[in-house]
């Protein structure tokens, strides 16, 4: 269940990229529908967005993720995968239990 909250954690991050960045989305055309399995390179996002995007997800987890780790990166899948290990480093349930309750607050 952890694993599904931080997809839609990840998800949210990836759509607002997208929609801000019109190079990687350009006007009219709809953000594909993302899943763990969708290929980040087929979201058009290059290396400067992947970076921008490990930050995203480092800021909003409160982790740090290792430059080395990234290059492994090819779905968001093994985006969470990463996410997972360095969150485990720092109390992976703790960090997801706050991420749940932050959530429910904004709702």
């Amino acid at each position: 269940m952890e694993r599904d909250f931080m997809f839609l954690e990840v998800e949210e991050i990836i759509r607002k990229k997208l929609e801000m960045n019109e190079s990687i989305t350009p006007t009219g055309n709809p953000i594909p529908k993302l899943t763990p399995d969708t290929v980040i390179r087929d979201l058009n996002m290059d290396s400067l967005d992947l970076t921008e995007l490990i930050i995203d997800i480092e800021e909003k987890y409160e982790t740090e993720i290792d430059e080395g780790d990234i290059q492994d990166v090819v779905t968001i899948s093994d985006l969470l995968d990463k996410a997972e290990e360095h969150l485990g480093q720092v109390s992976a349930s703790d960090s997801v239990q706050n991420l749940k309750n932050k959530h429910n607050n904004k709702e």
